[in-house]
């Protein structure tokens, strides 16, 4: 096992950042979806749902343990690993998304996860008591 090549890294970089927009746009799309009343229709085997669940619990969870997220604190190690002499600073969507405001990169999108997170858990437990009453 020898030692890994800048390039190994960057690979790694780019990879992490396609999973980081993935969650990222799974929690917008769910967040839009909240309004439409999507999880209204929830079941059990609904992959979108879990999805969007698993992607908020962990945003929170990870802002919890780190004060941040874990994705971008791994993607500016890796990139420091891969020769850069300056990794970004700032969130994800402040580096790849520079025209939002800056208060929402930082403060708006916890609170909005935490929000979509609490709108889509009570329109899902709705839905089971719901059936649940039709038996």
């Amino acid at each position: 096992m020898g030692l890994e090549s800048s390039d190994q890294y960057i690979w790694y970089v780019r990879g992490l950042a396609l999973l980081h927009a993935l969650i990222v746009a799974i929690t917008v799309a769910g967040g839009l979806a909240i309004f439409t009343g999507r999880f209204r229709h929830a079941r059990l085997d609904d992959l979108f749902a879990w999805a969007f669940f698993a992607c908020c619990v962990g945003q929170l969870i990870s802002l919890v343990l780190t004060g941040g997220c874990i994705l971008t604190r791994w993607q500016r190690e890796l990139l420091l690993r891969a020769g850069e002499t300056e990794a970004f600073s700032g969130t994800f969507l402040q580096r790849y998304m520079p025209w939002l405001p800056n208060w929402f990169a930082v403060s708006g999108v916890p609170l909005l996860s935490l929000a979509a997170l609490v709108g889509a858990t009570v329109q899902v437990v709705a839905t089971i008591r719901r059936r649940r009453r039709r038996g």
